[in-house]
């Protein structure tokens, strides 16, 4: 349960490995009303800035039962999100671990945690890559540079999607 939780919320809410393995609840993860937050203060991350975004609504029931059930099954979780089974929380490297041992075990092929970041830009550039802004603040890149390259490809992939539209139109007439 708590491996495939880590997956899913880093999947969804691509933050750094160090970010997401120092999740303690009431701080870092918190429930306003019905909606779970990530809040990481401006001295919690890599580039300096504030970053808080919403857990997807699809996760809710899951950290839900994951807090209320499983997470009490360890010894002595104090607030971590992500407790050891010695107590306290995972260390930073077994959480990376633990999602590229996770993601061979089950998909085939070992996912390195950065590699979601890689594929949250890449989303963007697909599917928005006229608006590569949003994956520089999905990130907290400060140098939209950094995106660069995936916006090329998703300009590329808009432009052959544009032209297949214009093709199809073509061919039914």
């Amino acid at each position: 349960m708590r491996d495939g939780l880590i997956i899913a919320l880093l999947a969804l809410c691509p933050i750094r490995l160090r970010n997401l393995a120092e999740l303690r609840i009431g701080q870092q993860i918190r429930r306003i009303g019905d909606v779970w937050w990530i809040i990481l203060k401006a001295a919690e991350t890599k580039t300096g800035r504030h970053d808080e975004r919403p857990v997807p609504e699809i996760l809710a029931a899951h950290i839900d039962r994951w807090l209320e059930h499983w997470r009490t099954l360890f010894c002595n979780p104090d607030e971590a999100f992500w407790p050891s089974t010695k107590g306290g929380s995972l260390a930073y490297t077994y959480v990376g671990h633990i999602i590229t041992q996770t993601t061979l075990r089950e998909l085939g092929v070992a996912v390195n945690p950065h590699l979601f970041r890689d594929c949250a830009v890449y989303t963007v550039a697909t599917e928005a890559g006229d608006r590569m802004g949003i994956a520089s603040g999905l990130l907290q890149h400060t140098d939209e540079r950094t995106v660069g390259k995936y916006y090329n490809k998703g300009a590329t992939i808009g432009a052959v999607r544009r032209y297949q539209q214009i093709l199809d139109l073509l061919m039914s007439d």
